[in-house]
Parts: C-alpha cells; structure tokens; sequence
C-alpha cells in the first residue's frame, strides 16, 4: 500500500508541476478577460506556452521572494534576542501581509507582457491553413 502510494507520488507529482506552471496566469486571466471555466485554463496555458520560461522565473522570483523575507527577518529577530517568539512571528507575517500584494501586481504585469507578445505575435502556422469550405458567392467578383 505504502509503495504504490510513493509510486502514484512520484509518477504524478512532474504531471502536477507541468499543471501549476501553465495555470500560473489562470487569476489574471479570469479577472482580465472575464473567462471562466475551462476556457480561461486553455487561455492561461496559451499565454505561459509563449514564453514558458521567463513567465515562470518572473512568477516563481516573487512567490519565492514573498516566502522567504518575512520568515527570514523574523527567525534573525528572534535569533539575535530583539523580540520574543510570538513577535517575532507576528512581524514575519507583517512583512508577508505586506509583499503579496506586490507579488499579485507582479503577476499582473507578467499577465499583461504575455497577453501583448500573444496580440503582437506574428500568425502562426495553424493561422495559414486555408478552411475546408469557401463561399464563393459572398465574394465580390473582381
């Protein structure tokens, strides 16, 4: 039991990193573009698919960022005697309160960088083939 539980872990848990890091923008997407559903998961996935690895370092510097500061100052403050325990963890988690609202606004420049490049982006391979049927009637004569 224990062994295909550690099994399952391991085989998903890279099919759950790919997962996180293309719905990484699914938050911008939503409140942006008013998509819901599976379409705003499809849309999140398109723009991360455009530049894959500059979405997630941007992304994953300030969720990394916000994660360690406030621990970070407040494990030194308690470490070097200046406060208590208890105040200690309550300006860590005052300094965290206070970074996440820039890692959001990080992430909405990401968003909005993505969404431009997708608008500005020169068609694609897919966007030249030809459709199967043409109304040639509706077509002007010339």
């Amino acid at each position: 039991m224990v062994t295909s539980v550690l099994v399952v872990t391991i085989v998903l848990a890279p099919v759950g990193l790919v997962i996180l890091l293309l719905c990484v923008l699914l938050i911008p997407v939503v409140q942006v573009e008013n998509l819901s559903g599976y379409r705003s998961l499809r849309r999140s996935a398109a723009l991360v698919r455009r530049k894959p690895g500059k979405v997630v370092f941007l992304v994953g510097l300030g969720w990394g960022f916000a994660a360690a500061v406030g621990p970070v100052v407040g494990t030194l403050l308690i470490l070097a005697n200046v406060v208590s325990f208890p105040v200690g963890n309550a300006i860590s988690g005052v300094i965290y309160a206070v970074i996440v609202p820039l890692v959001a606004i990080n992430t909405t420049y990401v968003y909005f960088d993505a969404a431009v490049r997708d608008r500005l982006a020169p068609p694609t391979a897919k966007d030249r083939i030809l459709p199967e049927e043409v109304d040639l009637a509706a077509t002007p004569a010339g």
